[in-house]
């Protein structure tokens, strides 16, 4: 939970991303460190990593399972709940749209209806009403006497 911490556990995660998996892990045991990878990056998700977890998301959406891709997009959407913040969607749209994620995706109806919501959501969202700057004592004043 340490920011400083934060970032170089990113790095290690990202390394063993790209490390080939030793020849004597038979497809079971490399899908589970692949889920436990994943698993760690929606950890760092929450907080606050989304741009750098998101940029390596995309980087390895072309060599990933279609269910490992689920996986991750289930556990991501499981934990975080609307309202989003912007910058989480502005980080996680991109990646909705490759195409590996869409075929994934089409696959498992519960991610795909969250996936939809986020973007109608996105789709339809309604700017912020201008809030007015507070008056101070000294304005209230002013405006007061004239």
């Amino acid at each position: 939970r340490s920011p400083l911490l934060r970032l170089p556990i990113l790095d290690a995660i990202s390394t063993a991303f790209h490390t080939r998996r030793p020849s004597e892990f038979d497809a079971i045991k490399r899908i589970e460190l692949t889920k436990s990878l994943l698993t760690a990056l929606v950890h760092l998700v929450h907080l606050g990593l989304y741009s750098p977890v998101m940029k390596l998301m995309a980087q390895q959406v072309e060599t990933l399972d279609h269910s490992l891709i689920r996986f991750f997009l289930g556990l991501l959407l499981a934990s975080a709940a609307p309202p989003f913040e912007t910058n989480f969607l502005l980080s996680f749209l991109p990646i909705l749209g490759e195409k590996p994620v869409m075929l994934a995706v089409g696959h498992e109806a519960e991610v795909t209806t969250k996936v939809k919501l986020i973007l109608h959501r996105r789709a339809n969202r309604r700017p912020k009403a201008q809030i007015p700057a507070k008056r101070t004592f000294k304005d209230r004043c002013e405006v007061d006497e004239v």
